[in-house]
């Protein structure tokens, strides 16, 4: 949306004429992960971490395609996940689904923020 020659994205539009004020430096998360969903009840005011919590998808820089799992030197496979900043260490494995279970059953206790299915 453009108002006055600035740009603004519609998410923030929403949310702010349905809240009428959000904190300074949180950011606008689409809770079902989908980024056209701009209804109201799909926005939530969150800070970096938590929305970082709500991430599904392996980035474009990702080797493996896998959220949270990177081959290692070896061979195997390790899973970390990332909390408040820092990264723990979930653990070597065989194979890429077995680590990729061991960050999918991390991320359900771990990020307790998460309102949607990873």
């Amino acid at each position: 949306v453009k108002l006055n020659n600035i740009k603004l994205k519609v998410h923030r539009v929403v949310y702010l004429m349905f809240n009428g004020y959000m904190d300074q430096g949180l950011l606008i998360d689409h809770i079902d992960g989908n980024r056209i969903n701009n209804i109201p009840l799909n926005l939530r005011a969150v800070n970096q971490s938590e929305n970082s919590q709500n991430q599904r998808k392996s980035t474009s820089r990702s080797k493996l395609g896998v959220l949270g799992v990177s081959q290692t030197s070896s061979g195997k496979y390790q899973a970390r996940i990332g909390l408040n900043g820092k990264d723990t260490y979930l653990g070597s494995f065989l194979t890429i689904s077995d680590a990729e279970v061991a960050y999918l059953e991390a991320k359900k206790i771990l990020h307790i923020n998460q309102l949607t299915k990873p």
